[in-house]
């Protein structure tokens, strides 16, 4: 049985797909009835998504809560975990500690207990660390504490020494450090809103540089490394650094719209994000702006993603093909409104 937290998200829903393609029994755990990604998601890749979802084993249950856990989990399970909190906001902190810190730590402690045969483990470019701002980051970066790492960074790296403290005490482990995730999803939420913005009319961009990825890449990735003898190993897992103008330049032209044509210079920035907290602050509702995502957008962070291409014979899509892809089903949602 393969087991997968997370899966009610993009990543764990195209994760999900990929192995009930293959002709796997899935089971996944979720917080709640909010499994209508999952559809959807399914409903992206086959004409019969009903069939599909019906083969799916749910269960209830939190990665906060170690009983649901051990009740989730067994003897010789196959463990994907892909849950985690993404946020950049500074209220944030204490969650973003509670589910990507103590959670991985439950799912260890639980998989351990129940003698899981394997766990692939979701974590992220950010948790090797920006210490170096303008230099290219691999799988032997050494972390660094600065001020260029985020919040979201910092949760992710001790999540991921959670999964290595596993691999210590017996639990045969791998772990994937994505880039951005490109893919189609809530077009609301997430990288996959980059569709609706530019849709929408986005008038500026920066110089920022940074790593993106296909989820499908992910998936495939992760699904490989579960059956292999690949394990104590990290893969960091970028196709292509692109800045950002670049980047909005390629949706833009897909789903044929201008592009953003005025440069956000750094002091701009600035204003921005501190003039979002402002409206933050007097409506209650989260800054879509912060003062992290400001300061990452103005940077270069360039990744070595090759490593993986050197463990198995996997090849990245190029992004130009997944942005196609994502930019054809983002028009025909629009068109099914």
């Amino acid at each position: 049985m393969i087991a997968i937290t997370g899966g009610t998200g993009l990543l764990g829903a195209h994760l999900i797909f990929r192995l009930l393609d293959q002709g796997y029994e899935v089971k996944a755990l979720r917080r709640k009835d909010n499994t209508n990604l999952v559809k959807k998601i399914i409903g992206y890749y086959t004409t019969n998504p009903h069939e599909y979802f019906n083969r799916i084993h749910w269960y209830q249950g939190d990665v906060t809560d170690i009983s649901s856990l051990e009740d989730f989990l067994e003897k010789d399970d196959l463990l994907f975990h892909c849950a985690g909190f993404v946020s950049f906001h500074k209220k944030d902190k204490p969650l973003l500690h509670k589910i990507n810190v103590e959670g991985t730590a439950n799912v260890v402690n639980a998989a351990l207990h129940q003698n899981v045969k394997k766990l692939i483990h979701v974590s992220s470019t950010s948790a090797l660390g920006r210490g170096d701002v303008d230099g290219k980051t691999s799988e032997t970066s050494q972390w660094k504490d600065s001020n260029q790492n985020s919040k979201y960074g910092i949760s992710k790296m001790l999540g991921e020494r959670e999964v290595w403290r596993g691999q210590m005490e017996g639990l045969s482990t791998a772990v994937v450090n994505p880039g951005i995730i490109l893919g189609p999803g809530p077009w609301d939420k997430g990288s996959s809103q980059l569709f609706s913005k530019l849709y929408n009319g986005l008038n500026f961009y920066t110089e920022g540089v940074n790593g993106y990825v296909d989820v499908r890449d992910v998936a495939y990735v992760m699904e490989k490394l579960m059956f292999s003898g690949i394990e104590e190993e990290r893969f960091l897992l970028v196709a292509e650094n692109i800045d950002y103008k670049s980047l909005f330049e390629q949706i833009a032209d897909i789903l044929n719209v201008k592009p953003p044509h005025n440069k956000a210079t750094p002091a701009m920035a600035e204003i921005v994000w501190r003039l979002d907290a402002t409206r933050s602050f007097f409506s209650g509702n989260p800054p879509l702006i912060t003062k992290e995502t400001a300061r990452t957008a103005m940077n270069n962070h360039y990744y070595d993603g090759s490593k993986i291409t050197t463990f198995t014979d996997f090849s990245y899509r190029p992004i130009k093909e997944s942005i196609a892809d994502f930019g054809e089903l983002f028009l025909k949602d629009q068109n099914n409104e």
